[in-house]
């Protein structure tokens, strides 16, 4: 059970390891950019939608990843 961690600490590292600085960079901005994007008009959601519209929205979003998550092998 000790030995259990260790295994996946090391695969962690290797991971860390395989990705070099800088090769991935273009990724990493377009990632970054969609994740402020969606922050921001996440965020300014609540004015645009009721809040009667939004949160049952949201649920129904929810619901379905949940049943997606749950019908993966």
């Amino acid at each position: 059970m000790l030995g259990g961690p260790d295994k996946y600490w090391a695969r962690i590292q290797w991971l860390l390891l395989k990705v070099v600085p800088g090769e991935n960079l273009r990724f990493t901005v377009v990632m970054a950019a969609g994740d402020i994007a969606d922050a921001v008009l996440g965020g300014l959601m609540p004015g645009v939608f009721p809040d009667v519209v939004l949160i049952p929205a949201l649920a129904l979003i929810l619901l379905a990843s949940a049943v997606k998550l749950a019908r993966h092998n």
